[in-house]
């Protein structure tokens, strides 16, 4: 997976660039930077504890995902990426199992931070902002669902 550094983060891409601070633009691209690395080390703790040597912790799975859904939730609001239209990924986030939610929050993340979008690239791609933006709304679904669901009855965060 790539690094995302806070110089390489375009303002375009970023939700508050407008008002010419370029100060804030500096801190929310570093924000971005922190929370794309955060969704990167979370995707890798859950793919290693669903690995077969893995741990297969719930706890520690369940407090991946966690960190999962507090970094996609600061990049939907920090990334000025399109909202994503409900019907299109609703059915997708009824997962009978875990493990198959935990499957498919993986396919979700590793689709958005490998997305072409965040290579530096100038010019923002609306069809692959576009597709960031899905990938972070069922990222944020499924997080919730899993946290939800996995956790038993009594044992909240």
């Amino acid at each position: 997976m790539r690094l995302l550094s806070a110089d390489s983060v375009p303002s375009v891409f970023l939700s508050d660039s407008s008002s010419g601070n370029t100060r804030r633009a500096q801190e929310l691209a570093e924000q971005v930077r922190h929370d794309f690395e955060g969704l990167q080390a979370a995707y890798n703790d859950i793919v290693l504890a669903m690995s077969p040597k893995g741990s297969h912790d719930l706890d520690s799975i369940l407090d991946s995902v966690g960190e999962v859904k507090k970094c996609a939730a600061r990049l939907r609001t920090n990334l000025a990426l399109p909202r994503a239209k409900d019907e299109e990924h609703k059915a997708q986030t009824e997962a009978a199992r875990t493990e198959d939610s935990l499957l498919l929050l993986r396919k979700h993340i590793y689709s958005f931070v490998t997305n072409p979008l965040f290579e530096a690239a100038p010019v923002l791609n609306v069809e692959q902002a576009g597709k960031a933006a899905r990938d972070l709304e069922m990222i944020l679904e499924l997080s919730e669902s899993i946290r939800r669901g996995g956790r038993p009855k009594g044992h909240q965060d």
